[in-house]
């Protein structure tokens, strides 16, 4: 069977909170049956809860409480994602969508536990994951960019300009930049510094061949999506002294190259 590239669409999306006052006398006691912006929104919560955290624990609980407050936009992005596979669902998924909207109602206080529901995400989307991450990762870098570049930042002095014409002049792009990551951060743990590499380089350099990249990016956030989101003022800062550092190459006579 062909698998497609997403094509990236709008849509309508409506947080869980939102779900759950416009059910609030229904919650616990009577089925309701959703609308198609409803049941989406829904499954792709929970395309990111049972991507990311596949076993549920106690530690677990706490941070997918976290993801359901659905204020945090990096904890978002898995949910985004989600959301775009089932805008691009084929004809046989697209079926059972159909039929789990019109066919059944549910009682909200139970949805996220939902077998068929769960079935649903795990055929019609986990399960795609193993070709999707690397759209995935691509995905999350672009999103993720939006939170820990400071835009103002970027600009002034024709910032991005510089950073962008000395990475395209940079052989070994990634080297390049996590050196400069760490020498403005020593203290950097050795993910924190993959993913804001691969973040760096996303946003400033426009190279391809970044499949490995992509795939990288898939494992680091799968296993750390909470983290991510609750260090990411840590990780601005770590972004915007990395750019007013001198990004300028070593051109002098004997100077070594990358």
């Amino acid at each position: 069977m062909e698998i497609k590239p997403l094509v990236f669409k709008s849509y309508d999306y409506v947080k869980w909170i939102n779900i759950r006052k416009k059910y609030n006398d229904e919650y616990n006691t009577t089925p309701v049956f959703l609308t198609e912006i409803e049941l989406k929104s829904i499954l792709a919560l929970l395309f990111s809860i049972r991507y990311n955290y596949p076993i549920i624990n106690k530690k677990s609980i706490d941070e997918i409480k976290f993801i359901l407050i659905d204020e945090h936009p990096i904890t978002r992005i898995p949910s985004l994602f989600g959301h775009q596979m089932l805008e691009n669902l084929d004809k046989e998924h697209m079926e059972w969508f159909n039929r789990l909207l019109h066919n059944k109602s549910y009682l909200l206080s139970e949805i996220l536990k939902d077998s068929e529901l769960n079935e649903f995400v795990h055929l019609a989307l986990i399960d795609y994951m193993a070709i999707r991450k690397f759209e995935y990762g691509k995905f999350f870098l672009k999103e993720y960019s939006k939170s820990i570049f400071d835009s103002n930042e970027v600009l002034i002095n024709t910032t991005f300009d510089k950073i962008k014409d000395t990475l395209d002049n940079t052989s070994n792009k990634l080297e390049f930049i996590a050196d400069k990551i760490l020498k403005a951060n020593p203290m950097t743990d050795i993910k924190d510094l993959l993913i804001m590499s691969f973040a760096f380089n996303e946003y400033f350099s426009k190279s391809s061949n970044k499949d490995v990249v992509y795939a990288i990016t898939n494992y680091i956030v799968k296993e750390n999506i909470y983290l991510l989101s609750i260090k990411k003022n840590i990780f601005k800062e770590a972004i915007n002294k990395t750019i007013k550092r001198n990004w300028n190459l070593n051109r002098g006579r004997g100077g070594h190259k990358l």
